[in-house]
């Protein structure tokens, strides 16, 4: 009987795309374990094969504590999809730096360790960190410090690791990259920091997939994550102290690692979300949890047990100080105004600026309005500054040129902020023929005034039953941004320690907001406006 090679090759195409992940992965994959190359294996990692065998579902978000081997599956998944598709994948790190060291410690060393996926390297068109050639597909590796490292490569699969690190401003332009794809795969994956932010915020929205174990005494069905603490016993003292994870009802000790993910919004389909935590791991004990969580008393210690072990945010008021009770409490009754108050307006500067325009009731501060506006929309300023006939704080950086020609054309009725001061001072810069106004302040100790006001309730919201549907979502990516206001330990110069407000993160509406209370503080003073010709 003849043999026909095209029908050998076709079936064998066919059985191979027809293999799945964990197959695959068990057939091709090596994996260095503390200095020593072992075969691909689940072994200690149960609660990875539902993950390894969900198929190819379009978003997957994995909201995770510390060596969880996440970063190993999604790193899989890539190889995966890269060797059974034509297919462009961008993996997204915070920064260049983490590029390098995964592309050097993670992806080089799989593929240098897999007889397979070396063999199937193109390597005379791949560079060995930013680009990896596989077949007929190619993997790039992005750090999103900035936006045109985003937007550089179009992708059929982009992957976002450490999500929290990252600029999430930049990071939303990410998926912009698969917009032209039949495939739109979507992997996130990160530790969490707060709540409502990064991967938290992307978790929530997926259909919650949590470890559950039921008990083999009373046969309660135990949510591992949302019972903890109460689901964390101990018996005995200090170094003889031995702790268990056991049933919340009859607290008969738990075999955690025999568990299985259930959906707690199943009817979500477009989304699929796993917690994954280290109280069902096979490499850390009950007790040394149970150490962490009741040794900790410094700060940075909580959060490291919440993020790191739990894998779960850990809300520290003291550095998050804007919360969604402290912005329910400042709603008020009306939507957006236009009619003049004594109005100040604010202007955080970027390649978007951020427009918030305050006005004095005579005892509180209402919100006007909210606005984006283009860097390079100048008659849109203008609008604005005339609309409301504000005192405007606008940022001399990163665009001077704008800030210049708004405090010259409304001598009187704007100021430049510099943040080089230790105190709000006046002052003025020469500027040609002319002196524009200049406001200084220290920006922690501005925010933080800020802050203490809006915790008191002295701003006004808008009530958001009040607002269209395009203003309901500019005013919540306003709430969205206050929330970022957040506060981290910094070391100065000297080597002594301060807390200050983070920098390059996505709070631009707070700065904003921020520069108009400044606009407020010198306008009813030191800058009072003048009838300016502009206004006839």
């Amino acid at each position: 009987m003849d043999v026909n090679v095209f029908d050998i090759a076709t079936r064998e195409i066919e059985r191979f795309k027809e293999k799945d992940l964990l197959s695959w992965a068990y057939e091709y994959i090596n994996l260095n374990i503390g200095g020593s190359l072992k075969p691909f294996s689940l072994e200690g990692h149960e609660y990875l094969r539902e993950i390894y065998t969900q198929g190819d579902v379009e978003r997957e978000v994995y909201q995770k504590a510390g060596q969880m081997a996440i970063s190993t599956y999604a790193l899989i998944k890539t190889f995966y999809r890269a060797d059974r598709y034509a297919i462009k994948v961008v993996y997204y790190f915070p920064t260049d730096e983490d590029v390098r060291d995964f592309a050097q410690d993670r992806a080089n060393v799989m593929i240098d360790n897999s007889p397979y996926l070396s063999q199937k390297m193109v390597y005379d068109r791949a560079d060995n960190l930013g680009l990896k050639q596989i077949g007929n597909s190619s993997i790039y590796f992005r750090g999103v410090y900035t936006k045109r490292k985003v937007k550089s490569v179009d992708a059929d699969m982009i992957v976002k690791d450490e999500v929290d690190e990252a600029d999430q401003e930049n990071l939303i332009f990410a998926e912009d990259r698969l917009l032209h794809s039949r495939f739109k795969w979507i992997i996130e994956l990160s530790q969490p920091s707060r709540p409502d932010f990064g991967i938290n915020r992307s978790f929530k929205r997926s259909d919650q997939r949590f470890w559950l174990v039921k008990c083999s005494g009373c046969g309660r069905w135990n949510n591992l994550v949302e019972s903890f603490p109460s689901n964390l016993f101990a018996r005995g003292k200090g170094e003889r102290i031995q702790a268990w994870i056991g049933c919340t009802r009859c607290r008969k000790p738990l075999d955690v690692h025999n568990g299985q993910w259930v959906a707690k919004y199943p009817e979500r389909k477009d989304c699929r979300g796993y917690l994954v935590s280290q109280l069902f791991s096979s490499t850390v004990t009950a007790t040394f949890i149970y150490k962490k969580f009741f040794g900790a008393t410094l700060t940075s210690e909580k959060k490291n047990v919440y993020n790191s072990i739990i894998g779960i945010p850990y809300h520290d008021p003291q550095m998050c100080p804007v919360t969604d009770a402290v912005l329910d409490a400042c709603i008020g009754s009306d939507g957006f105004e236009k009619r003049a108050y004594s109005s100040f307006i604010g202007i955080d500067v970027g390649d978007i600026c951020h427009v918030v325009v305050l006005g004095w009731t005579g005892y509180r501060l209402k919100v006007l309005w909210l606005e984006e506006v283009l860097a390079t929309n100048r008659e849109r300023f203008e609008q604005i500054i005339e609309t409301y006939r504000g005192f405007f704080v606008i940022d001399a950086m990163p665009y001077k040129p704008l800030a210049k020609y708004l405090c010259k054309k409304y001598y009187g009725w704007g100021a430049m902020q510099y943040f080089n001061a230790q105190e709000l001072i006046t002052k003025h810069e020469r500027d040609g023929e002319t002196d524009i106004p200049v406001v200084k302040h220290d920006r922690t100790t501005s925010i933080e005034d800020m802050v203490s006001l809006l915790q008191e309730g002295f701003f006004i919201l808008p009530n958001p039953k009040k607002l269209n549907e395009k203003e309901l979502e500019v005013f919540e990516k306003f709430k969205f941004q206050l929330k970022n206001l957040e506060k981290e330990k910094v070391v100065d110069a000297k080597g002594y320690e301060k807390v200050e407000y983070k920098k390059h993160v996505a709070n631009h509406f707070g700065m904003a907001l921020n520069s108009a209370f400044i606009a407020f503080q010198i306008g009813r003073g030191t800058f009072t406006p003048q009838v300016n010709p502009v206004f006839g």
